[in-house]
């Protein structure tokens, strides 16, 4: 099993929300301030994808340029700040990835799958 630890917080997404980014709709109107600090206890160093606790897709410039050359108009890219939580210094250079361009892909019809229905007392 592969388990992605956020390495990224981000407190105040700006009126944003966690659905805004995977529906493949173009945003107009972002927040160039939206922050996500980095927990360096988390993870050690910069990569080019920052795992984040909104399951954005938060991409380096290098990934953002690789992306680009295979695909030069499904993907919109939102800057953010990146600040390190031990020095408050900022990490330039990282942008959300807004895929514009969403497939159904997943058949449930034909798939194995189930359903987990949740208590709404225990849903934080």
């Amino acid at each position: 099993m592969i388990v992605i630890k956020p390495v990224c917080f981000c407190n105040d997404s700006k009126g944003f929300e966690q659905y805004h980014l995977i529906e493949g709709k173009f945003i107009k109107h972002w927040n160039e301030g939206l922050t996500f600090y980095f927990y360096t206890d988390d993870g050690s160093e910069q990569t080019d994808y920052l795992a984040n606790n909104l399951g954005w897709f938060l991409v380096s410039d290098k990934l953002k340029s690789l992306l680009t050359e295979i695909d030069k108009s499904d993907i919109q890219y939102l800057p953010v700040r990146v600040v390190n939580i031990k020095d408050n210094s900022i990490i330039k250079g990282y942008s959300v990835a807004n895929a514009l361009s969403v497939l159904g892909v997943l058949n449930l019809e034909h798939s194995d799958n189930s359903v987990i229905e949740a208590d709404e007392d225990n849903v934080q």
